[in-house]
């Protein structure tokens, strides 16, 4: 879920498709997804403020592209 839609307000879809891209392109080099959370608050507050790290054995072209 993008940013935009966590936080209710209003939104591009075709730059919501492109978040969704980067979320599915990370899960598919990462084998998990970016935003993880205990709850969904925490999930929530990952998703707005971007929070998310990259595994060491992702590549820095990989890293790049997404």
């Amino acid at each position: 879920m993008a940013p935009e839609l966590v936080r209710k307000s209003e939104y591009d879809g075709r730059q919501v498709d492109m978040w969704a891209l980067g979320v599915l392109l990370f899960a598919l080099l990462a084998g998990a997804f970016p935003f993880r959370g205990q709850n969904e608050k925490e999930l929530y507050g990952k998703i707005s403020r971007g929070q998310f790290k990259f595994p060491e054995t992702m590549s820095r072209d990989a890293r790049y592209v997404v």
